[in-house]
């Protein structure tokens, strides 16, 4: 899925990626996420982080769960006042 969402070709990448835009915005306007992140940086975090593991061939749910994590928190809103979410 990784490498499908990285190309965003095809029909089924399209509609995956235009789900990730809707859940992205609605983070957004809650304030889930900061302001400015775009299904852009979603891609290139999210993608990256999973095709290195794959093809460094990392296993483990542990790890998984702490890639996924670091994705999360880099699109978090920055906190009391750092960078531009204050």
């Amino acid at each position: 899925m990784a490498e499908v969402l990285a190309d965003g070709v095809g029909a089924s990448s399209t509609r995956i990626l235009d789900l990730l835009a809707d859940l992205l915005a609605a983070a957004c306007s809650v304030g889930y996420l900061r302001s400015d992140a775009t299904v852009t940086d979603l891609r290139v975090l999210l993608c990256g982080a999973v095709l290195q593991l794959m093809r460094l061939n990392v296993g483990g749910e542990a790890t998984w769960r702490r890639y996924g994590e670091l994705v999360i928190n880099a699109l978090r809103p920055a906190e009391h006042g750092a960078g531009t979410d204050a």
